[in-house]
């Protein structure tokens, strides 16, 4: 679905990467949706391989009950594959290791009122901020540094409506 990230991402390989290069950087736009659509309260994100066959409106619709976004979960991508749960824990920050599904970035669902006031994008910021202080010698939080889907789906958990896949 192209949505996989890079072969040895975070290596040094990396430095040698443009941010022009491939879309892996511009993934990222999706935590940042209240700075790129200041004016809007509600947007319908899909990927660029989202086909839709059918009307959206129920989709825009979803009632998010509070919550900043609405997303289906990949449970074929659980939150302990994404993210380095023993590194945490050596790092005294055993209750902040996420655990369960991830979730999918090709459809959501957003509230960018209620995304600016839970903070989503500082908590992003802040998770990747971690991963890129933490030195190579002891370990990588995120086992796909440019895939924004750890990230994202971390600093939401437990504050989104899931969708139905």
């Amino acid at each position: 679905r192209g949505r996989e990230a890079c072969d040895g991402c975070g290596g040094s390989e990396d430095a040698d990467r443009s941010p022009d290069d491939e879309s892996e950087y511009q993934r990222w736009a999706v935590a940042y949706l209240p700075i790129l659509f200041p004016r809007q309260r509600r947007l319908l994100w899909l990927h660029t391989d989202a086909l839709v066959q059918a009307d959206l409106t129920p989709l825009w619709r979803t009632p998010l009950a509070g919550k900043p976004v609405a997303a289906v979960e990949d449970c074929s991508r659980p939150l302990e594959g994404l993210v380095n749960q023993s590194l945490l824990v050596q790092l005294a920050a055993p209750s902040q290791a996420p655990s369960g599904c991830s979730i999918d970035l090709g459809v959501l669902v957003v509230d960018l009122r209620q995304w600016q006031a839970l903070d989503v994008s500082a908590r992003v910021d802040y998770w990747a901020t971690i991963h890129a202080r933490t030195p190579d010698a002891i370990g990588r939080i995120f086992s796909q540094p440019l895939d924004p889907r750890a990230a994202l789906s971390t600093a939401v958990r437990g504050a989104y409506v899931r969708l139905a896949p």
